[in-house]
Parts: structure tokens; sequence; C-alpha cells
């Protein structure tokens, strides 16, 4: 006989003493305050489940000096209306890649806003109701599987047998359906896609999603995630579009983000509840996503004016980055200069000599530990052009 957990009602086997979902111990009241660490832009941030503020509310975490919390709107796999899409247009019945990008365009209405708590739960009540999310649930499915069909008649040659295209039609949402879909909206102005940078998935990538991975996520290729905007249409390394929006107002970079958790799809909306910055985490499934790496860059690419690239940090080192402050320059300005010294230095204590003279507020431990993280980074890179040359080779073929 199962046990539901008290925090997050999910039914749990009789022999575990913690929940599978959200990890209270068994026997938590709600009354209480269930918490786990994760961390997020290399740091640790303590999760908090229970004590919940908002309506709907899942799980909570302190960013800076304002929160994250997430929130439960519509349930995919439970809601009759969203069952009946799913047959309609004869997707899987997993449906956040659809659901994500419709509640998105919904929430772009609220980013950004003062707003009481009572005035956010109106918001996911609002974001909940199938009346509300359906239709435009429909416009993505009927855009998305329209677009499967035809790329399947343009391409017959592509696909040997008949299970083969039903396989292709009822797939998951690829990252690269959602980005089309939204670039072909006139109200996507203030909806932004976190898009996890894919190139690792190149071995197993098929038709259009090979080919696009290679034409748009090349020049990331160091990055872990990508921020897309698509009014007007741009592709940015997290610093790039931090920096770019630091010289506008503030309000620019308040964006309903659709964010790709690596198997899952949910929404982050920024609002602002009773004068504190919050990142509300819209999702459509029971299971905690709060808890990601992600977390913690999307909050501080929405309210925070030095948002800090976590690339020229893994390349430079904590200490290194520390001492420079926040470059203005990217990763890859910082590899060209060390890639330059070795390709013109013949000994190691030219290449010292070298690093003094670029670096020379850094210690000779903190010159040392950029300088191998450099060459490790410029490794990787190597490997990867290795990579990227043996898939096109693929996609060629």
């Amino acid at each position: 006989m199962t046990w539901s957990c008290e925090v997050c009602t999910f039914a749990n086997h009789p022999l575990l003493k913690s929940c599978e979902m959200c990890s209270a111990s068994r026997g938590t009241s709600t009354f209480q305050t269930a918490q786990t660490t994760f961390k997020s832009a290399g740091e640790e941030f303590i999760l908090h489940l229970g004590h919940s503020v908002l309506k709907n509310e899942k799980c909570w975490c302190a960013v800076d000096a304002g929160f994250a919390r997430e929130v439960l709107t519509i349930e995919q796999f439970e809601d009759p209306t969203l069952q009946r899409l799913v047959r309609q247009h004869n997707t899987p019945t997993a449906i956040c890649g659809y659901l994500a990008p419709a509640i998105a365009l919904l929430a772009s209405a609220y980013v950004g806003m003062n707003m009481t708590v009572e005035q956010v739960d109106e918001m996911i009540s609002h974001l909940s109701k199938p009346t509300v999310v359906a239709p435009v649930v429909n416009e993505v499915m009927q855009y998305i599987q329209t677009d499967r069909r035809t790329y399947i008649n343009a391409n017959e040659a592509a696909f040997k047998t008949v299970k083969e295209e039903e396989d292709y039609v009822e797939a998951w949402v690829a990252n690269y359906e959602i980005s089309a879909f939204l670039k072909q909206r006139p109200d996507s102005s203030k909806v932004s896609f976190i898009r996890l940078v894919q190139l690792s998935e190149l071995a197993v990538a098929t038709h259009e999603e090979l080919r696009l991975i290679l034409s748009e996520e090349t020049p990331f290729h160091l990055e872990h995630f990508m921020v897309e905007d698509f009014r007007p249409h741009s592709l940015s390394a997290p610093f790039d579009w931090a920096r770019r929006h630091q010289s506008l107002p503030a309000s620019a970079a308040m964006k309903a983000f659709v964010t790709d958790f690596k198997g899952h799809f949910a929404t982050f909306v920024p609002v602002v509840v009773d004068g504190t910055p919050t990142l509300v985490l819209l999702n459509t499934y029971q299971s905690n996503h709060l808890n990601n790496h992600i977390t913690a860059h999307v909050h501080r690419l929405c309210f925070s004016r030095a948002y800090s690239d976590p690339l020229v940090h893994a390349v430079l080192g904590p200490s290194a980055a520390k001492m420079l402050g926040n470059p203005s320059q990217g990763f890859a300005e910082h590899l060209d200069r060390v890639r330059h010294l070795l390709l013109n230095s013949d000994t190691f204590p030219e290449v010292e000599m070298g690093l003094t003279r670029l670096y020379p507020k850094l210690s000779a431990d903190e010159r040392q530990d950029f300088f191998t993280r450099a060459c490790t980074t410029l490794e990787l890179s190597r490997k990867f052009q290795q990579v990227q040359i043996n898939a096109q080779t693929l996609s060629q073929g």
C-alpha cells in the first residue's frame, strides 16, 4: 500500500522512507519545511518544500535579494481538455513542449509587473484555466504537427517505413520546433527561450534537427545554454545577452522564458511581489524543476545589472575572475590570447612572461590556474571541431 507525501502528495512505495518526488521525509507535515540543496551558477542554494506563499506553490529558494518559486498550473497528464488535443493532433502524451511556449505567450503580459501575492495567485489561476491555455496549445500543436507532415512529404526518401513516419510525427517536441513556432508569432516580443546547447547530441540527432544544431549552435559550443529572442530574432551567449540588456531599461530584461530543463520544458516569469524580485516557474508537471542549475542564471538575467559570465569563471578560474572583476570581453578573447601566446612562444618561461604581461593583477598561482583551465578548454574546443567535422560528413552522407 502506498503512502502519500504530506508535502507534495506524491504516492510513494511503502518501503521508501522519503518521498521519491520531493525528498521530504515520511511523516513531514505541510506546516514544516523540508529542505534540500542544489547547485546553480556555481553556488549552493537551499530548496524549501512547504510553507508555500503562492497558490499551488511546490517549492521555493532564495536567490540574491529575491526569490524563485515554482507553482503547478494546468496538469498536462490529467486535464481532459488537453488530453482531447493530444488525441486530435496525434501528439505524444508528454506535451510540455507544446504547453511551455503557449504559457510563455500568455504569461508575457505579466512580466516585470509589481504585484501583491493575491495578484500573483490570480495570474496562476488564470494560467491554469483550460479555456485560457488550451486554445494557444492547440495553435502550437497545429503548427508543429503540420510542419512535421510537410517535412515528411518533402523528404520521403528519408523515411524507409510507415513506422518511421509515425515515430517522427509522435516524437517529443524539439528545441528547434519551439523556436520556429515562436519566430512566426507576432506577439513573441516579450518571450525568450533558454536553450540548452545540444552539440553533445550530434551522434543521435537526425533529419533537420542535425542540420540546425550544426548551423545554429556551433558558435556556442563552449556554452551550456544560450538565450534566444524572437522580435527581433537573435541567439546569444548568456553574458552577451546580459551585457546588451545592461544598456537598456531594466524592464527590457524582463521576459517570459521558455526553459529547456533537458527532458522537460517549463516557463519562468519574472515579477516583483510586494517589492521583492521574484522568478515564478510555471510548471505543468508534478515533479520539481526549480532545483536546476539554470534557476540562478535566469533570476540574474532578469534582475541583476551585473550578470557574470559563467564561462569566464570556468576559463579563468574563480580567483582570477574575481580579481579581474567582470571583464567586458567574453571567454573567447581570453582563449584567443592564450592560443596566440602558445603559438608564439618556444619555451614555458616565455609563456609565463606573456601571462604576466597580459594579466599583471593575477598572482603566480592564479595565472597558473588560469593557464591550465584555458589549455583544457582549448583542447576540448579542438576535439569538438573534430566531432563537428564528423557530424557534417555524416549529415552530408
